[in-house]
């Protein structure tokens, strides 16, 4: 089925308060940091190797977000790397030992790069379908998330406890997705697939290449691949990128 203007435009704004949600969970106990550092009992030094091995976690994702993005698509594992980060953040107020500390951060961390290669996947497909550039507006939306971080979080160390804080943004930000969810590109309005050339094919292969970090070969090899299995329609390699171009951004977006 064809998407509509309107759904475009509902994708559009939503994808938007999505990018805001995110900006505001990955840096929503950035205020918090002395009582982290009270909590835990460390040395700025030590709270810096800290910081460092959550690193890791950023590094560790851009190894295997490619593939299992192009596997179960953008929309499934934004939901599911979301949650599974709010978990992670929520659990850094109940503990006081450095090294599981460091742990959970790094599993938060890890999360959150799986969000932002989502989004951003997701973002480019969309992009590919309006004329206008739309990109630059949803990263201002994650910078808006983080202003509004600082706000919410300055103004809660006033007033409430970190582990309440952390809680509710919890609590807020899953129900706010959850609502939001359903108006982002998914498999319920799939793409009719046409074998004919598309004038999109090579921006869209070269921004998905930039973000996820694909060879242009190992990237049509597997949407071609999964073409053939899900969809049931088998296209030769060589010829994908020509023929399909509304099956990559099925695959990209599916979940």
């Amino acid at each position: 089925m064809a998407i509509t203007s309107d759904r475009i435009q509902r994708a559009q704004s939503a994808l938007l308060l999505v990018f805001i949600l995110v900006g505001h969970t990955a840096l929503c106990s950035v205020a918090w940091v002395p009582v982290y550092i009270d909590r835990l009992g460390v040395s700025f030094a030590t709270w810096g190797v800290i910081l460092g091995v959550g690193a890791v976690g950023s590094m560790l994702s851009l190894l295997v977000a490619s593939r299992i993005i192009l596997r179960f698509g953008s929309r499934g594992v934004l939901r599911v790397a979301l949650y599974v980060g709010l978990a992670f953040l929520v659990s850094l107020a109940f503990t006081t030992n450095p090294v599981i500390w460091a742990g959970l951060n790094a599993g938060f961390t890890l999360s959150m790069s799986f969000v932002g290669m989502s989004a951003n996947t997701h973002a480019v497909v969309l992009q590919k379908l309006v004329p206008r550039t739309i990109v630059p507006r949803l990263h201002a939306g994650w910078s808006m998330g983080a202003v509004l971080a600082a706000m919410t979080g300055a103004i809660s160390t006033a007033l409430i406890s970190l582990d309440v804080f952390l809680i509710a943004t919890a609590i807020i930000t899953l129900v706010l997705f959850e609502i939001l969810r359903p108006r982002l590109l998914g498999p319920q309005r799939r793409w009719p697939l046409r074998r004919q050339s598309c004038p999109y094919q090579a921006p869209f292969l070269s921004s998905a290449r930039a973000i996820m970090g694909l060879s242009h070969r190992a990237l049509l090899r597997h949407l071609s691949r999964n073409c053939h299995c899900r969809l049931g329609h088998g296209f030769r390699y060589e010829t994908f990128s020509r023929q399909n171009w509304p099956c990559a951004q099925h695959l990209l977006v599916d979940s």
